[in-house]
Parts: C-alpha cells; structure tokens; sequence
C-alpha cells in the first residue's frame, strides 16, 4: 500500500527535459577530486550498512531465539533514529558536518569495542543497536547534504540526474561485495570472527569524514 500511494503521489512530477547526450562514465572515473572522495565514502558507507543491518538482527535472533524480541529490538532503534534525525535535521550546517560525521564515526566504534570486550549478550546488543541508530545519522545527514552541494554546483546544475546515476553506483557496489564477502565467510566464522568483521565495519564511517573534512 505505501509503495502504490509513492506511485500515485509521485506521478504527476515532471522533470525538466535533458537536451543532450546522457553520460556518466566521466562522473565515475572522475578527475574532479572532491566527487571522487565522496563516491569512495559512499561505497564504504553502503558496505557498512549492508552488514551491520544484517548482522545485528541476526545476533539478536540468535542471542534471544525470539522474533518478538528482535521486534522490539527493531522498534527501539527506530525510534532513535527518528528523534536523532529530527534533531540532526536542525541543527547540521556546512560548518558542522565534518564535527558529525567524526562524532558518528566515534559513536560506530564504541558500542562495538563493547561487544568485542563484553559478553555478546542481549543487553550489549541494544547498547550496539542504540548507539548506531544514532551515528547513523550523525553520518548521513551531514553527509549527504555534502553530496548534495557537490551535485548542486551551478556547473553541475544540468547533470544532477546523471550524478545521482553515478552516486548510486559505487552504493550498488559497496552492498554487492561486501555482504557477497561476508556470506562467504560467515560459514567458516565463529564468534570471534564476527566481532572481527564489527571493528572492521566500525571504521569505514571515517571514510565519510575524510571526504567531507577534505572537501
């Protein structure tokens, strides 16, 4: 039902029409610099959330053996990211997006140093869930209103469908390999491996504050 109302409310939009050639192989192996830093953060970026997301929700299955629990688990970090992202929604500014963004990225590494160091257990893993939902935003907000900017340049006004293309490639990618890696080693993992394959998820974040701080 929701995705039928976006069809309805969404049709009558009209884009204004392109009046030349559509390319995006030069916006993908761009020279531009700032565009480049930021295609990279937006692979790292997907490739944290395609496991993260996965993972969490299934150590919580597996911690508890109840749906209903995940459930919950689910509904509560929701709610955190609705109120962290209305918060962050006011607040974020150009002059604070890189602040945000290392804030996320030091709120992504905590709670996973607590499940490395702690038992993995249904308390650590709300701590986990409750402070990423957070972060989360804390990165993305900040972080694609910078990409935004970028597209919105005045020299870039008549491309932005075309930079969107090329934005959604490396995100398309980063989820593909990196889950595509993980299910191939989930297999062979035990508990120490997943809590391996969480610190190293837990810095990809910096990849946006790099891309940002630089540009």
């Amino acid at each position: 039902l929701l995705y039928t109302a976006c069809i309805i409310f969404a049709s009558p939009l009209k884009s204004a029409p392109i009046k030349r050639p559509y390319k995006i192989k030069d916006l993908i192996f761009t020279k531009d610099k700032k565009w480049r830093r930021t295609l990279i953060a937006y692979l790292f970026l997907s490739g944290k959330d395609s496991i993260t997301m996965f993972l969490i929700a299934l150590l919580v299955f597996k911690t508890t053996g109840s749906e209903f629990t995940m459930g919950k688990f689910v509904f509560i970090t929701a709610i955190v990211a609705i109120t962290t992202s209305h918060i962050l929604g006011r607040l974020s500014k150009p002059a604070t997006r890189s602040g945000f963004i290392l804030t996320g990225g030091i709120l992504y590494v905590i709670p996973t140093l607590i499940l490395i160091f702690h038992k993995m257990d249904l308390a650590a893993l709300v701590i986990y869930g409750v402070l990423t939902a957070a972060a989360d935003n804390f990165l993305k907000i900040p972080f694609s209103a910078h990409a935004a900017d970028l597209m919105g340049l005045e020299a870039n006004a008549e491309r932005k469908m075309e930079y969107i293309v090329a934005r959604d490639i490396p995100i398309a990618m980063g989820r593909i390999v990196t889950l595509g890696i993980f299910l191939l080693l989930i297999q062979h993992l035990d508990e120490g491996g997943i809590k391996a394959i969480l610190i190293i998820i837990s810095l990809f974040p910096f990849a946006l504050y790099r891309a940002v701080r630089s540009g």
